[in-house]
């Protein structure tokens, strides 16, 4: 699949929404997008539960959802669809975390850096829908 606006926006929109579900009143949730020389950048970044090390992989696995999130809503897709989506567009999706300081996931791409515009247009469309706060850097 080479780039396609509407399923870069899609997983962008994933990202955030898992930060907007897992992250308590109050908390902070902060998208960093940067375009460096060879690929772009996108950080997600959260102050919710966070989640083990012996985890972190599981979270792109199709269905996967931790025990202690059953009550929230959700089936577990979001992620594995976001890592299908950047996999497909020449990307992939990382993630740092430790239980009780919140996670990072991050999306790099080099597809992307070719639709900066579209990118930071999903971007922006989806942090104003969650009224999420976004550094750019470029």
């Amino acid at each position: 699949m080479s780039h396609d606006s509407k399923w870069t926006e899609e997983a962008i929109f994933n990202l955030l929404d898992n930060a907007v579900k897992y992250t308590p009143d109050r908390g902070r949730i902060h998208v960093f997008v940067a375009q460096w020389e060879m690929y772009v950048e996108i950080k997600v970044s959260d102050t919710g539960k966070g989640i083990s090390e012996s985890n972190q992989a599981s979270i792109f696995k199709r269905f996967y959802r931790e025990e202690e999130i059953h009550n929230q809503p959700g089936v577990g897709i979001g992620l594995y669809l976001t890592g299908e989506i950047v996999t497909q567009q020449g990307g992939y999706v990382t993630v740092e975390s430790q239980v009780g300081k919140g996670i990072g996931i991050f999306y790099f791409s080099a597809e992307i850096k070719k639709y900066m515009e579209d990118t930071m247009a999903a971007v922006k469309l989806v942090s104003l829908t969650k009224n999420i706060e976004m550094e750019k850097i470029i």
